[in-house]
């Protein structure tokens, strides 16, 4: 585990096991307490994996988009 995997990891444990994803919950507390860096390496989490705790999938691309990092015209 990369040091900045385990700093986030530090961030999220202390809300697993609640009604809500423990990412989210992290992001929320970080985001109040004017850790705006620090939530965004929380919700990187939830990007890079591509779904939530549940199996919900988020920012699925259209069938027919552009690669990320590409512009369509």
């Amino acid at each position: 585990m990369s040091n900045k995997n385990a700093k986030v990891a530090a961030l999220i444990d202390p809300w697993r096991g609640r009604d809500l994803d423990a990412r989210y919950l992290a992001y929320f507390d970080c985001f109040n307490r004017g850790l705006f860096y620090e939530a965004h390496e929380v919700l990187e989490e939830l990007w890079l994996l591509g779904t939530d705790s549940i199996g919900r999938r988020f920012c699925a691309p259209a069938k027919n988009a552009a690669p990320p990092g590409c512009f369509s015209l």
